[in-house]
């Protein structure tokens, strides 16, 4: 789902403004 190489520091389930962004990443 998530790409944790392209965002370690920065993940869906940690940052809340992530969260429109985590069912597409997209971003």
């Amino acid at each position: 789902m998530y790409q944790p190489t392209n965002q370690p520091t920065n993940q869906p389930t940690n940052q809340p403004t992530y969260l429109p962004c985590f069912p597409k990443y997209a971003c």
